[in-house]
Parts: C-alpha cells; structure tokens; sequence
C-alpha cells in the first residue's frame, strides 16, 4: 500500500445513517479525509452537524442490492469502507433470509468488484464475531477460530468474507475484515436500549445469578479501530477483532449502567437453568441465550500489528451512553 494521503484521496463510506455510520462520518471529517458517504435517504442525515463540510460529497442511492451500477459511484475512489447491511433482527422469521445474503453478501461482493476494476486499494468490510459462532466456552474467539455461523445474518456476512478474500487474491484489492462483538454507545437501538430502560424504570431482572463473561466494544473505540484499519500498511488482507478489552458478566454490565444512573438495579436470583426454561416457554429462549451465554473476543491481534489501543474505557463508553440515554429520556 502506497503512503496514505488523506487530503488527495477519495473514501467512498456506504451505511452513513447507521448507527455506527454516522460516528465514522463524523470522525472521518473532523480529521480532514475527502468523504464520499452513500446514504438510503439524505433526509435521514439532516440533524448531522457535519454535513456543511467541503470534505463531504452526499449521495443518496436507494436500495445497494440488484442492479445499481457501482461505475459512476465508484469513480475517483481509492479507498472503501463498507458498513451497509442488513442488521440481525432477532424477531424476524427465515422467510427474509434472502435479505441478508442478497445485502450482505452479493451487494458487498458487487461493491468490491466495481472496486476492483476502478483501482480502488483498500476495501474495509465491518464484519461480525458471530461468522465464529454465538458463544464461546473455554477460550475466546480469535481470528483463527473457524467459522461457524448459527444464523442467516452471520452466515451471510461469513460468505461475504470468503467471497472478498477470494476476489482479493485474484484482483490485488487490499480487504480488511473487522468483526465486532456487540456495539454499544449514544444512539443505540435493539437490545441494549430495552437494557438501558428496563433499568432506568427499575424492573427486576432475573439474572443475578448469571455468570457469564461478554465482550463489547464502544461506538467511538470501533469506529476509531476501522480508521486505523484504513490507513494503517500492516492492516492489508487481514482480520481483526476487535473489543474495549474489558469483558464483563451481564449483572456487572446491568450494576455498571445502573452505577452511572444513579440507582439501583433490581436483580433477582433465579437459577440459570430455570430461567431459560421459563424464556423459551415464552418464546424469549434466544434473547435470554444471549443475557446468560458468554462470548468472548480476543482483540490482542489488532493490538499487536497495528499497535491500535482503544482510546476509550469500558467505564468511559457506558458513561456517555448513559448520559446520551439520559438527555433523550429527560
């Protein structure tokens, strides 16, 4: 990889809207890169401080999947990071499996094939550690774990990975995957928001008896880890996972959050067992899996090659995403 040159270059960002979209916009434009950030709807983006900035160029394209023509959006371009997707729904049923793998895979194979072709020399693809599996046991995850996907979501976003190596060798394209455990941070949505909530309101929660080990990584610490990732030489066709360095059990993660609100959580000792035997009756067995299962990252790889350090504490990220929920619930 060439000596990277952030104010002559072009990077083409797709997901801009996202959650973890917009905190990579932000940070590539308040360190002065040349943005050119696809968006499904640009009315979506309209409360953005940033989108007055010269460095920015703001497309909105529709639906990635099917025929769209990469060539005009694609030209100039020498650098790509890739974060649109279609998220892991978990009250949605097998018969949108064809989404996932139509978005995460086909669109993101496209996209790196377009490319490819105009000479763009990085590709970098936000991954997941579920591609590894959805819990770990005595070890955790590395980066030569095997893949081992449990869902459509993982197993699309597992054969996209497959297919971008794969074209990289043929094509020279420099691709760097990035699999992330849960992100959390303002504007989370999903299952940690209902956790941010359910404390808030001080529900009792039946996991006290919990005892796990999970691993996270805050908003701004992944969106710092992809820009290392960006520019970084040592980062060409490789993997990286990537955490805060700080797994935690679910009732410390529940006292943590609870901690920066000011009060106290309301947790009950119910054995594990019967908890989740309780949660399937419901029909609840796969979100509490996820509350009482560990799973686990070892992010030391990205540490060492590229010599990368999360620039924020776990303590750090659950107190602004507290302070974010706080201000939005006032």
């Amino acid at each position: 990889m060439t000596k990277f040159d952030k104010k002559a270059e072009i990077i083409l960002l797709t997901g801009t809207s996202g959650f973890i979209g917009t905190a990579t916009l932000r940070r590539l434009l308040k360190n002065g890169f040349n943005v050119r950030a696809l968006t499904r709807d640009i009315d979506n983006l309209s409360s953005l401080d940033c989108l007055n900035s010269n460095s920015l160029e703001l497309i909105g394209i529709g639906d990635i999947t099917g025929g769209l023509d990469w060539s005009p959006i694609i030209s100039g371009v020498k650098y790509v990071i890739h974060l649109a997707a279609h998220v892991h729904i978990t009250s949605e049923k097998s018969s949108n499996r064809h989404s996932y793998f139509d978005v995460n895979r086909d669109a993101t194979l496209r996209l790196a094939r377009a490319a490819a072709n105009a000479g763009v020399i990085r590709f970098v693809f936000l991954s997941t550690v579920k591609v590894h599996g959805e819990q770990t046991a005595e070890r955790p995850f590395s980066e030569k774990s095997p893949f081992c996907p449990t869902d459509d979501y993982a197993s699309s976003k597992a054969e996209a990975e497959i297919g971008l190596r794969e074209l990289s060798q043929e094509t020279g394209l420099e691709v760097i995957s990035i699999r992330p455990p849960l992100v959390y941070g303002p504007q989370v949505k999903a299952n940690f928001l209902t956790l941010l909530s359910l404390i808030k309101r001080s529900i009792p929660l039946p996991l006290a008896a919990v005892n796990n080990r999970r691993s996270m990584v805050y908003l701004e610490n992944l969106v710092d880890a992809v820009v290392t990732c960006l520019t970084h030489p040592n980062a060409a066709n490789k993997a990286f996972l990537v955490s805060d360095g700080h797994d935690i059990s679910t009732p410390d993660l529940i006292q943590a959050i609870a901690k920066e609100m000011g009060t106290s959580p309301k947790l009950w000792r119910i054995p594990e067992y019967l908890l989740i035997g309780i949660s399937s009756i419901l029909g609840k067995g796969d979100t509490i899996r996820r509350l009482t299962s560990s799973l686990q990252v070892d992010s030391s790889r990205i540490r060492q090659i590229l010599n990368w350090r999360p620039p924020y504490s776990f303590e750090e990220g659950i107190r602004k995403t507290v302070r974010w929920y706080s201000t939005i619930n006032q």
